[in-house]
């Protein structure tokens, strides 16, 4: 269906996205492709897992041969430190050593 407004096309297909996703993994179903079974433990069946990893390294190498970052470093480190309940904020020493 077509929509005068692009945001409210994008907000639809996502709901709509998301409510097939969620169809198939309560049917026991790949959530990617819908026909078969899932790996043990996943969400995927194999090759639609095979055709994610394939793609995640084809993205990999592009980037890097752009001489850009595979993430925002920044985003990285901040995700690795990530404060636990009773811990300490990490210190200039504890960044530098994982650098």
């Amino acid at each position: 269906m077509a929509y005068r407004d692009p945001e409210v096309r994008r907000a639809r297909d996502r709901e709509r996205i998301a409510r097939r996703t969620a169809a198939r993994v309560d049917a026991g179903l790949c959530a990617k492709c819908g026909r078969t079974e899932p790996l043990p433990e996943r969400r995927l069946c194999a090759p639609c897992n095979d055709k994610r990893n394939a793609a995640s390294r084809t993205r990999d190498a592009r980037l890097r041969a752009a001489g850009k970052p595979r993430r925002d470093p920044q985003k990285a480190r901040r995700h690795r430190h990530k404060m636990r309940p009773g811990s300490r904020a990490p210190r200039a020493h504890d960044l530098r050593a994982l650098r």
